[in-house]
């Protein structure tokens, strides 16, 4: 949030032109201990106070508080549906290329650095998609949505459309 200056925080100017930045009363508590400084920690922690409800005030007036409580239902949405969709048996080889389209797509969304065999998990997926086939996808069997293109199934969506895979393309999926 831009209008509030960015995240609540305090710096503090240190001798030789150096700086430290607080962001929580604990961070204030652990630098202002000791007991002859308890002027300046109570100065601080009002100071953070007050920057903290400025910043509150400021994302309920704006819409901010709201959009984040959406964005992260979205996201539990998501993961519950892909949860869904991994424990679900696969019937064919395209839903099992699907499935881990998706395992791939939300572990990349989530930025996790877990080490993981990525190169072959990718290969892995190429294999599949390319020994199966779009004939083999059939609504009934499926609880994806999918898209029609010229009376055939060209793409399976995944979720909130963050996994998808183009089964008609020449073009590997993650190029």
């Amino acid at each position: 949030m831009c209008i509030a200056g960015g995240f609540p925080l305090l710096r503090l100017k240190l001798p030789e032109d150096r700086a430290l930045v607080l962001q929580s009363f604990e961070q204030i508590e652990k630098i202002f201990e000791a007991p002859e400084l308890a002027n300046l920690r109570n100065f601080a922690k009002a100071e953070l106070e007050r920057l903290q409800n400025r910043w509150d005030h400021l994302a309920e007036h704006h819409g901010y508080t709201q959009a984040f409580a959406a964005e992260i239902n979205a996201a539990e949405e998501e993961t519950a549906l892909a949860k869904n969709l991994v424990y679900t048996p696969a019937k064919t080889i395209t839903g099992i290329a699907a499935k881990l389209h998706c395992i791939i797509g939300i572990h990349d969304a989530f930025c996790d650095e877990s080490p993981a065999p990525w190169p072959e998990l990718l290969e892995l997926l190429e294999d599949l998609i390319r020994l199966g086939s779009a004939d083999e996808f059939a609504p009934a069997t499926c609880g994806c949505s999918m898209n029609h293109a010229d009376e055939t199934f060209s793409e399976l969506i995944i979720s909130s459309g963050n996994c998808a895979v183009d089964f008609n393309s020449s073009k590997k999926p993650f190029d």
